[in-house]
């Protein structure tokens, strides 16, 4: 594969996870305005944690060490695309 056409295709998947982020975030801002006292962190965190309690599953393979410090899967993925970028662009 091309560098030119690797680093787009990186470029545009990131692009998509920062939209898809902000959208998130508008999401949970508008939840908060629903629910009484609630701020956007709140709605934020509530969904990580019910995240979380779905997902701990006494079959489910554990996570290599290193991948084990990510939140999120987009957040790996966009970690990883980052990190691709700052190759192609050496």
């Amino acid at each position: 594969m091309k560098l030119p056409i690797a680093r787009e295709r990186a470029e545009t998947e990131l692009n998509s996870i920062r939209q898809e982020t902000a959208l998130s975030i508008q999401n949970a801002r508008a939840q908060a305005k629903n629910e009484q006292g609630k701020t956007t962190e709140d709605v934020i965190n509530s969904k990580k944690n019910s995240r979380r309690a779905n997902s701990s599953h006494p079959r489910r393979k554990r996570l290599p060490t290193y991948l084990k410090s990510e939140k999120t899967p987009s957040l790996k993925k966009k970690k990883l695309l980052l990190t691709l970028l700052k190759h192609v662009e050496k």
